[in-house]
């Protein structure tokens, strides 16, 4: 589990660039997998019923479990796969680490969210994201790393919230917001020391608005799949 951080929040908005994101895929693929987070393999499974359940204008929540330090990572090449852009929230004590780490993440189309209060900004910053439709929007509901590997802890209800509340708004323009869980879990590799990642993506066919009872229904869905 990652400590919370006793430095005052400071706000990283995304700097979505197309060039870094292109660099950077390359880099995530070729070098920071697998030397850095020692990940030999990725495999993709659900991929076609998600290509099969969106239409044109809908978008998409991706919520995933965050059972390693490397989720992100695998995450962007997960959906650079499925062939989406993805934009993520994520904890302002990632983006301290470094300038270097900052730079990369923002470039990526990360952006801050103080884990400890209600954070206006990057609400409206996912909002927006969901608004414009040009990147899917990825969100840790757990809300933390607690190295369960696929085993699912409770959701917080930040990801539902902006889910229902974007739905809510683009259904009167005739756009879905659609939900979808991932489920990642490492397993031992035939490398020694390396692991292989397998991600489910599994998109539920109706809108966010049809999910009753928010959090609780998205976190059966998940420990189900």
């Amino acid at each position: 589990m990652l400590d919370f951080c006793d430095e005052p929040y400071r706000d990283f908005p995304p700097c979505d660039s197309r060039l870094w994101r292109a660099v950077l895929h390359r880099y995530n693929r070729a070098r920071f997998l697998p030397r850095n987070k020692r990940i030999a393999s990725l495999t993709v499974h659900g991929d076609d019923t998600l290509r099969q359940s969106r239409r044109p204008g809908d978008r998409l929540v991706i919520v995933p479990n965050h059972p390693t330090h490397g989720d992100a990572a695998i995450m962007l090449e997960a959906m650079q796969r499925v062939g989406l852009t993805t934009q993520m929230m994520a904890a302002y004590d990632v983006f301290l680490r470094s300038r270097a780490d900052a730079f990369v993440m923002q470039r990526l189309g990360a952006f801050s969210v103080d884990r400890e209060g209600s954070d206006a900004r990057a609400m409206k910053t996912a909002l927006d994201v969901l608004d414009k439709g040009l990147h899917a929007l990825t969100i840790f509901p757990e809300g933390n790393v607690y190295l369960e590997n696929d085993r699912v802890t409770p959701f917080n209800d930040g990801a539902a919230f902006i889910a229902l509340r974007a739905a809510h708004k683009l259904k009167e323009q005739g756009h879905r917001v659609l939900g979808c869980r991932c489920r990642s879990r490492l397993r031992t590799s035939a490398m020694f020391g390396h692991w292989s990642a397998i991600a489910w993506l599994n998109c539920r066919r109706r809108s966010v608005l049809s999910w009753p009872a928010g959090v609780r229904r998205c976190r059966r869905c998940v420990r189900s799949a």
